[in-house]
């Protein structure tokens, strides 16, 4: 398995293997989020949907918040129904990209800025990938650094924000296989506290195959384990480790809230012995 990479400084950084996209990460300033989309399972199933039509704003494998001190910079501003105080993440530097053997490391830096253009915080986001495994998977590894001000940054209590993955459409339309850390099975993960989320289900692009994408909150985050968002139906797939589900989180200034999170891409399915001895290697490969 030969693994290669091509890199267009401030447009995407693609990731080959023999030849065949794996995964795309996005990093164009024109668009409103930097984002992992297409991304492909080592057998070629594509696992990712960006910008749907009922929630154009979703995009694949992204991170960002919802309500920052009120104001809405996760959905875009033409968004029906958008009657929110609009923001947005603004790209404040050229990405780093480290490439080396099989590993690539990207690191970017943001600010979150209102449509008044008051800056709201800033947040650095590290992306961590290893290469493909022998057993059919490859984890991308998250570090997000968000910080306050010199005023405090609330962020808002709501059900979706933060780390997210949307399914390929017809990921949710057939054979869902989804399951958590506590046991419980689709679609019982909602609303629901679990280590990791495991969302998997038949997909397109060949034989009969199943694949999926686990997101894994690491320990030393706080409030883990998190309280997910899980979405399965109608061709809406959608995960998330809603991290202020339940409350809103207030950051003194000058203060930083720092996050981990494991996404696994991986084909077959994957047992919940397998993903517990997954979650404990992410714990040791990443330390707090």
């Amino acid at each position: 398995m030969s693994l290669t990479w091509t890199h267009r400084p401030g447009v995407a950084l693609d990731c080959f293997v023999d030849d065949c996209l794996l995964w795309r990460y996005n990093l164009r300033r024109d668009v409103p989020k930097t984002f992992f989309h297409p991304v492909y399972t080592p057998s070629g199933r594509l696992v990712t949907c960006a910008q749907p039509w009922d929630h154009h704003w979703h995009y694949g494998i992204w991170f960002c918040w919802k309500y920052l001190n009120g104001v809405n910079v996760w959905e875009l501003p033409e968004a029906a129904g958008h009657t929110d105080r609009g923001g947005r993440a603004e790209i404040i530097s050229p990405e780093y990209v480290n490439l080396s053997g099989e590993t690539a490391v990207i690191t970017m830096q943001f600010r979150y800025v209102a449509d008044t253009d008051e800056v709201l915080g800033k947040e650095t986001r590290t992306v961590t990938f290893r290469g493909v495994r022998a057993d059919g998977s490859y984890a991308l590894d998250w570090t997000v650094a968000t910080s306050a001000l010199d005023q405090p940054l609330e962020i808002a209590c709501t059900r979706y924000a933060g780390m997210s993955y949307r399914a390929e459409r017809a990921m949710a339309l057939r054979h869902l296989k989804s399951h958590d850390s506590e046991g419980r099975m689709h679609p019982e993960s909602e609303r629901q506290q679990a280590r990791w989320v495991d969302y998997a289900s038949g997909v397109d692009g060949g034989p009969p195959h199943t694949a999926g994408v686990a997101i894994f909150d690491h320990p030393a985050n706080p409030r883990h384990p998190s309280t997910w968002h899980y979405i399965g139906n109608d061709g809406f797939g959608f995960i998330n480790p809603t991290f202020s589900f339940n409350d809103p989180y207030t950051l003194d200034p000058g203060k930083t809230l720092l996050l981990k999170y494991r996404v696994l891409v991986h084909d077959g399915e994957w047992s919940r012995p397998a993903l517990d001895a997954e979650f404990a290697r992410f714990a040791e490969d990443v330390k707090p």
